[in-house]
């Protein structure tokens, strides 16, 4: 929802996150 991201950016990362763990873990290097 970039509506919605475009005015929490913050609680959106959170969000993609915890939807996205392996993704952010790889991009993180874990």
């Amino acid at each position: 929802d970039r509506g919605r991201a475009s005015v929490m950016p913050e609680l959106y990362e959170m969000e993609m996150y915890w939807t996205q763990p392996v993704t952010r873990l790889g991009a993180e290097g874990w």
